[in-house]
């Protein structure tokens, strides 16, 4: 996708592209940080936060539903 097409609005759509790529990404953020909430409260778990510098770990050392 071009950044051109990112300015256009689908047919009928008062929204641009850009526009509703972001409003889902935000629809998919709020649910994850509920169901976040729900696990903190239940399990006591809270997310691990590696952010850009670090690599995703991928074994049971550091992350135990692996």
């Amino acid at each position: 996708m071009h950044d051109d097409d990112l300015l256009k609005k689908p047919a009928g759509c008062e929204y641009t592209r850009f526009t509703l790529i972001l409003a889902q990404h935000r629809h998919l953020h709020s649910h994850m940080g509920i169901i976040m909430g729900f696990i903190i409260d239940d399990a006591g778990l809270w997310p691990k936060i590696i952010g850009l510098e670090h690599d995703i770990p991928l074994d049971e050392k550091h992350c135990k539903y692996f």
